[in-house]
């Protein structure tokens, strides 16, 4: 096999293949080719448990899939009670564990439990999600906002920082360009895009 290691920021990968967050929880680990793959990304989790959206969550039309999951997990608890020693367990590959918050403080408490523990190479930091404390605006439409948060969470650790980005902008490298300015090691292009089918016969939105 041809040599095609690469390194992510701070993390050697021996591939440059990840998967996205959230598409690829553990109960896929049977059919996770870690021989081929440089690390495994989490999918986002939060401080508190999420139920996530009442179905249907997926809608297909002709030009694509709609989804709204609403970023189900079980919570930082949860997760570092039992996925991560799971996780731990299984891979070979590093491990990234991809978050979110509500609120600013909501981002640092889970950077400061995920801290603690070993085995995690870095950090996917989801800024897609409605800030509460600013009306519900995404954090990641405003880049004061971006660098700030990061600039927070970079002081907190030393391991790699990946900030996903929302598409859902005017002008996304200005979005990158203060993350960076924040300590983001790397970037992660793009989340989910918005999107919208309507049931002609009932004027409803599918989702």
């Amino acid at each position: 096999m041809n040599d095609i290691s690469t390194c992510l920021g701070k993390i050697t990968l021996k591939s440059p293949i990840l998967n996205a967050s959230g598409t690829f929880g553990t109960e896929y680990f049977n059919f996770l080719e870690q021989e081929v793959q440089g690390a495994y990304v989490t999918k986002t989790i939060t401080l508190k448990p999420k139920e996530g959206n009442p179905s249907p969550r997926l809608y297909e039309t002709e030009a694509g899939l709609l989804n709204a999951i609403g970023l189900q997990n079980p919570g930082l608890k949860s997760f570092l009670n039992e996925d991560l020693f799971e996780l731990r367990d299984c891979l070979r590959i590093p491990l990234i564990v991809s978050f979110s918050g509500a609120t600013e403080d909501e981002f640092i408490r889970v950077m400061e439990g995920l801290e603690l523990h070993s085995g995690i190479y870095g950090y996917e930091i989801n800024i897609s999600c409605p800030n509460v404390e600013r009306e519900g605006i995404a954090f990641g439409t405003d880049p004061d906002v971006v660098f700030k948060l990061v600039e927070k969470l970079a002081k907190l650790t030393e391991r790699e920082l990946i900030v996903k980005l929302s598409p859902n902008v005017t002008d996304i490298a200005l979005i990158a360009q203060a993350a960076e300015a924040g300590g983001a090691t790397s970037i992660s292009l793009i989340n989910t895009l918005y999107g919208m089918a309507i049931d002609w016969e009932t004027g409803k939105s599918r989702l």
